[in-house]
C-alpha cells in the first residue's frame, strides 16, 4: 500500500509496507506449535512500590496468574496469525521447583514426552515472566494538583525446543505499559488510574502477543522520498506517481540519470531506487540510491549536502538491511 504526500517544495514521501524478518526462524518442517507453562510464581513481595511524594515504599501484589494471561495473549496471536498449522497449550506449570529467580529449562527427555503427547513439532515455552510496576503520585503547588502515573513491566524469558534434537534456542524481551493522570485530590487520582493487579493482567497479554508478533515475520511501514527540481523528466515522472503510473515515472526518472547537473543526477537515482524498491527488486534500489548517496558525497551543491545527504545515507542503510533480511525471509516462509 502507498500514500503520497508533499513534504516539501522539491520533495514527496511515500508510504509503503515492507515486511520485516522475525527474531525466530522456525524448521521448515515445524507444523504444529505447542506453548508450554515453565514458570513459577514471581514472590508477592518483588518488584511493586509505591511512591507518594518522592517517599517509596514497597509492598505486596500477588502475580500468580501473570503466566497464564501471557500465555495466552501469546496463543491467541500465533492462532490469528495462521503461520502453523496447529497451535496448542499448555497451562498447567511443567516446573516443580520453587526458586522463581532461577531459569529451569526442559530436559529433552522433557522435551520429546511432551511432544509425543501432543503430537507437536516445535515447543515454545515461557520459563518466567517478572512484572514491576511503580505507582506514583506527586503534588505540585504551583497547579495545587496530583498527578499520579502507574508504570509496569516485563521481562518474559522464552526457550524453543525441538524434539529428538536436544537443543533448545533462548530468547528474552522486555515490554512496558504507562497510565498517567491529574486531579485536584489524592483519592481522586488513585481512583482514576488502573488498578495494579488490573494493569498486571493487560501487561502479562500483551507482553504474550508481542512475543508472537516479534517472532513472526510482520509488515511495518515506512516513509520513502522522492525529489524534483526544474529538469523536465524528474517533473513528468513526478506527475505519473499520483496516478500510480510507475513504469512511465521509473522510465523518466532513469532518462534523468544522465543529465548533466549532479543534483538532477542524484535525484533521479534516488527516485529510482524507491521504485525498485516498490517492485521488490532490492538489490536494483540499492544500486541506484548508491549511486544517488556517491554524488552527494562529492558535490558542494547546496541541495544535495545537509538533508539529502543525510536521507539519502539512511535510505541506503535500510536497503543494506533489506538485502540480509530478504534471505532470512526466504528460510522463513
Amino acid at each position: 500500500m502507498a500514500t503520497i504526500g508533499i513534504a516539501m517544495a522539491e520533495k514527496y514521501y511515500l508510504s509503503i509496507d515492507i515486511l520485516k524478518p522475525g527474531d525466530i526462524t522456525f524448521k521448515k518442517e515445524a507444523m504444529n506449535l505447542l506453548i508450554v507453562n515453565n514458570t513459577v510464581k514471581q514472590p508477592a513481595g518483588f518488584g511493586h512500590s509505591v511512591i507518594d511524594n518522592g517517599q517509596m515504599s514497597l509492598v505486596e501484589q500477588n502475580t500468580d496468574s501473570a503466566a497464564l494471561f501471557c500465555l495466552a495473549g501469546t496463543y491467541e496471536a500465533f492462532e490469528e496469525f495462521g503461520f502453523f498449522s496447529s497451535v496448542q497449550w499448555i497451562e498447567n506449570s511443567q516446573n516443580k521447583g520453587s526458586n522463581f529467580f532461577t531459569l529451569n529449562y526442559l530436559t529433552n527427555e522433557q522435551t520429546d514426552s511432551i511432544a509425543k503427547a501432543y503430537n507437536a513439532d516445535v515447543l515454545l515455552v515461557l520459563n518466567r515472566i517478572a512484572l514491576s510496576d511503580d505507582l506514583t503520585s506527586l503534588f505540585y503547588e504551583e497547579e495545587y494538583a496530583w498527578l499520579g502515573a502507574l508504570d509496569i513491566s516485563s521481562i518474559s524469558s522464552w526457550s524453543i525446543h525441538y524434539p529428538t534434537t536436544g537443543k533448545a534456542e533462548t530468547i528474552h524481551y522486555t515490554d512496558s505499559l504507562y497510565w498517567e493522570q491529574i486531579s485536584s485530590t489524592h483519592e481522586e487520582l488513585l481512583n482514576m488510574l488502573p488498578q495494579r493487579g488490573d494493569a498486571e493482567v493487560d501487561m502479562a497479554v500483551y507482553a504474550g502477543r508481542n512475543t508472537c508478533k516479534r517472532m513472526l515475520p510482520s509488515w511495518e511501514t515506512r516513509d520513502r522520498y522522492f525529489y524534483v527540481n526544474s529538469d523536465k523528466n524528474l517533473k513528468a515522472g513526478m506527475d505519473s506517481i499520483p496516478y500510480k503510473k510507475w513504469e512511465a515515472a521509473m522510465s523518466l526518472f532513469e532518462q534523468a540519470t544522465g543529465e548533466k547537473k549532479k543534483v538532477t543526477q542524484a535525484y533521479a537515482h534516488a527516485n529510482c531506487a524507491v521504485l525498485y524498491e516498490m517492485k521488490g527488486e532490492i538489490e536494483n534500489a540499492l544500486t541506484h540510491a548508491t549511486e544517488a548517496m556517491t554524488i552527494a558525497q562529492n558535490s558542494s551543491a547546496y541541495q544535495l549536502t545537509g538533508r539529502f545527504s543525510e536521507e539519502i545515507q539512511a535510505y541506503v542503510e535500510d536497503l543494506r538491511q533489506r538485502v540480509a533480511d530478504e534471505k532470512l525471509l526466504k528460510e522463513q516462509l
